[in-house]
């Protein structure tokens, strides 16, 4: 059945292709194949429903201008999961205790194999012009981003930038979600989206979704987010 799913479609590949970039002064992981049948999971998320995972202020444009939101789904199950978050961990010199995993994995450590948190964004109005871009801001330690749209060409994925602003307001993601080179930010590097393929790097580097024209207005870009 074509909208019957089963935790087959989910798994991830036992091995992997790894490109090691070095980017100022940090390193990026690339890593190609991370599921065994992404196309599976594309369909998937096809049919969830965009359902935001932050408050929607009075001044917020999201479920107006956008619909952003992020869809969970419980894939700890999965040892070879675990063995690719453990590599990337061992890469960053990240040290996590405790923690288990399997089928009986309810109770598994959200740092040692997190949830998988896959973000939707789609477009409800044009997009304002190709001096904007979408919100720059921060995140934990270590980024890991899969990029699951099949058909959208390498230029959808990340960008990276360097700031000179001391107060870039990372609470406005939804308020004033585009900004403009005048507002103190500076695009560095622009990962690619390729399909099934993850980009790791530092969270602490300002970046933000690579929102290329009006694409993501006819189809909603799906990324898998996970923070360590």
């Amino acid at each position: 059945m074509e909208n019957f799913f089963t935790m087959d479609d989910f798994e991830v590949n036992s091995t992997w292709k790894v490109h090691i970039i070095p980017f100022q002064k940090i390193l990026i992981l690339y890593i190609h194949d991370i599921y065994k049948n992404p196309y599976r999971v594309y369909e998937y998320l096809k049919q969830a429903p965009i359902k935001t995972h932050k408050d929607v202020t009075k001044d917020s444009v999201n479920g107006k201008d956008f619909a952003d939101g992020q869809h969970l789904v419980d894939n700890r199950w999965d040892v070879s999961r675990l063995h690719l978050y453990d590599k990337i961990r061992e890469f960053y010199g990240i040290t996590v205790e405790g923690g288990q995993v399997g089928h009986g994995a309810a109770n598994t450590d959200d740092h040692l194999v997190p949830f998988s948190r896959y973000n939707q964004f789609r477009l409800n109005s044009d997009h304002p012009g190709e001096d904007k871009f979408f919100h720059p801001h921060q995140d934990n330690i270590i980024n890991c981003c899969t990029y699951l749209n099949p058909d959208v060409g390498d230029h959808a994925g990340t960008v990276l930038y360097s700031t000179e602003s001391s107060d870039p307001c990372d609470e406005l993601e939804h308020e004033k979600p585009w900004r403009t080179m005048d507002d103190g930010f500076r695009p560095e590097l622009s990962i690619m989206s390729k399909f099934n393929c993850m980009a790791v790097f530092p969270g602490q580097i300002y970046h933000g979704q690579n929102i290329v024209g009006n694409h993501f207005k006819e189809q909603t870009r799906f990324t898998e987010v996970v923070f360590f």
